[in-house]
């Protein structure tokens, strides 16, 4: 007894014609673009656009992504200051912190770009603010 053939030769060769294309197409895909991975962002503050926004619209006049990445934002006296620490970026040497104050909604830079303040400015912001920039060395000891 002869074997049954369910599909005609045409119907065989487009099938396997299709199977080389796909395979192929998984193929190329691994090689040329390289297995795909999930990325996870971290989830930011509620206020990071805020402050993104409010840096590259300072007189500071430079720009997330091009001059600096922000690497840490922290909010003190019930949101009403940030430190921002900025890693420079393109050889940019625009790194160190900056202290914003909320002004109706906008964040206005009050303090910095540096990588220290003087002890002397610390009477006029927050006490929580205060004890942060000298509890992580951000401040120093004018010497007259």
């Amino acid at each position: 007894m002869e074997p049954q053939i369910l599909l005609d030769k045409n119907t065989l060769k487009i099938v396997v014609v299709a199977s080389i294309i796909f395979i192929g197409s998984l193929v190329f895909r691994q090689l040329f673009l390289g297995s795909t991975s999930i990325i996870k962002l971290n989830n930011g503050s509620y206020l990071s656009g805020v402050i993104s926004q409010s840096l590259a619209s300072s007189t500071l006049n430079a720009k997330d992504g091009v001059n600096f990445s922000i690497t840490n934002q922290r909010f003190f006296d019930n949101n009403l200051y940030a430190l921002v620490t900025l890693k420079p970026l393109n050889g940019s040497d625009f790194s160190g912190f900056i202290v914003f104050k909320d002004f109706s909604g906008f964040y206005i830079p009050i303090l910095g770009p540096g990588t220290a303040i003087n002890v002397n400015y610390l009477i006029s912001l927050p006490k929580d603010l205060s004890q942060y920039l000298v509890t992580n060395g951000y401040t120093y000891e004018p010497t007259y």
